[in-house]
């Protein structure tokens, strides 16, 4: 099956009816039968799911908001292709014939940066707040201050220059403010708390480190072994830890930055 999403991508789609943390999502999938599969990377074995349709709301005029979309594609063939469906199914979701893949319309939505609460409920606007810069300069250019914004939201947090280079350690431009991705952390880490990550350390060291595994970005735990090893563990059990050997190269590797600082909503 394509249209398969992880309980990370469900909680971000933040639809009625549905939890609103990655554990609750997997609990009610077990508890209702959701079909899933299994898939195995770098990072380890995680769960996708098959979301069921009920869940996806379908409130009148959602197909009009859906020629929109298409529209902004070079003609409803490329549209469907990109959508993954038919084109006859396409014409059928837009006059409302048939309810919409949730995969289809995240796939159209996506290029374009539509936003998907848009898409689906008609509020707000049309298109997603394009990310800003992670470091942003204070008003006051003279100002002790710095502000970064949470990667791909409009949410700033203030920071001490002086305790960022006595605290940290580190060079203020080389920071980025962002959300921990992926769950393999949980128990030590969690997908509500916030982190700054020093993007200037990408040396595999011991600590915790953002990683970007096959593509997906994870928070894993770096252990240098003996032997030019590398240990990548999780504090999540359903992740297995592996290791790398850093004398050669590993597709699918890469070292974003080292966790600096966390903060938490409690």
């Amino acid at each position: 099956m394509s249209n398969l999403l992880s309980a990370s991508e469900i909680v971000a789609l933040q639809l009625p009816g549905l939890p609103t943390t990655k554990v609750a999502i997997a609990a009610k999938a077990a508890r209702e039968s959701w079909y899933f599969e299994e898939r195995t990377g770098l990072g380890g074995t995680r769960k996708v799911y098959a979301l069921p349709g009920q869940y996806m709301p379908k409130p009148r005029g959602m197909g009009e908001r859906l020629e929109q979309v298409v529209s902004l594609y070079p003609d409803r063939v490329n549209a469907a292709e990109v959508a993954g469906v038919s084109i006859q199914l396409l014409r059928r979701i837009i006059t409302e014939e048939s309810d919409p893949p949730l995969q289809a319309v995240l796939n159209l939505a996506r290029p374009m940066g539509i936003s998907l609460d848009w898409i689906v409920s008609g509020e707000g606007d049309m298109y997603e707040t394009p990310p800003r810069a992670a470091v942003e300069a204070p008003a006051n250019p003279n100002s002790n201050m710095v502000a970064f914004t949470l990667a791909g939201t409009d949410v700033q947090m203030a920071f001490s220059r002086h305790w960022i280079k006595q605290q940290l350690q580190v060079s203020a431009e080389s920071l980025e403010l962002m959300q921990v991705p992926g769950d393999s952390m949980e128990g030590t880490l969690s997908s509500r708390d916030v982190v700054l990550v020093n993007k200037a350390d990408t040396q595999p060291a011991n600590g915790l480190f953002v990683l970007r595994l096959d593509g997906v970005l994870d928070v894993k735990r770096l252990q240098r072994l003996p032997g030019s090893k590398l240990k990548v563990s999780g504090s999540n059990e359903a992740y297995d830890p592996f290791e790398l050997d850093l004398t050669q190269a590993t597709p699918g590797f890469e070292i974003v930055g080292k966790l600096v600082w966390y903060g938490r909503i409690v």
